[in-house]
């Protein structure tokens, strides 16, 4: 019963994609619940959907494994396809064109691209309630110009991810916000004073943003600041 997840283990130890790796791992599992555990596929599926029922003889692993099948997730999937739903007219109107032309008009470097985003991709994603979707609508976007500019696309996934999924947890009506409420009932904002590390990934991008360390360009060489003086370094 170990199988499902060495497999997943391993496939991630090969950096396959996401999906399939817990695709993998649960067709495994089901195949052992129907041969091995002797469960017919409808019970099976039953479990898919609305979660295991029964007693494991350990209270702690029956708290773990009584969470609920898709039917408990239903809550936070919806936000995401209202979310989606919500940014889908952005993306047909133009609003997100609009908004990069006017980028283009007032970026001038490198330094002001990163800084811009940073500021830009919080509020989409704010308003898109998931990133998900800000990933999706901005990243594309915004992927020519750190090119233009000689910034690997590397430095637009830092950051983009310093200020999507790091933030995400911090907005009460996002996902991942609902999530935190659900599972140890407190807020977003009072979640926050305990993990630090969601806003200070944010902080730090900034401060790399403005000192070059970690920027890498498109060609794979590194900026890095040196006692006040500016260096190119073999990434």
């Amino acid at each position: 019963m170990l199988i499902p997840p060495v497999v997943v283990f391993v496939f991630i130890l090969l950096k396959k994609p996401t999906l399939p790796v817990f695709a993998a791992g649960i067709i495994v599992a089901v195949i052992l619940a129907i041969f091995v555990q002797q469960n017919d596929f409808a019970e099976v599926m039953g479990m898919i959907v609305s979660g295991f029922s029964g007693d494991t003889g350990n209270e702690l692993v029956n708290t773990l494994v009584h969470r609920g099948g898709m039917e408990s997730m239903m809550s936070t999937v919806s936000l995401v396809i209202a979310s989606a739903a919500f940014s889908a007219p952005l993306r047909a109107s133009g609003c997100v064109e609009t908004i990069l032309e006017k980028m283009e008009e007032v970026v001038k470097s490198g330094k002001q691209l990163m800084l811009i985003t940073t500021i830009l991709h919080p509020i989409l994603f704010i308003v898109s309630v998931t990133y998900y979707v800000s990933y999706t609508l901005l990243g594309e976007m915004l992927s020519p110009m750190y090119e233009k500019y000689d910034l690997s696309r590397r430095n637009l996934s830092r950051i983009m991810s310093d200020t999507g999924v790091s933030l995400a947890a911090l907005i009460p009506w996002g996902a991942a916000g609902a999530l935190v409420h659900s599972q140890i009932g407190v807020s977003a904002w009072e979640y926050a004073k305990y993990a630090p590390f969601n806003w200070l990934c944010l902080i730090f991008g900034i401060i790399y943003i403005f000192t070059g360390v970690g920027i890498e360009n498109k060609d794979g060489t590194r900026k890095k600041l040196i006692f006040g003086k500016r260096t190119d370094q073999e990434g």
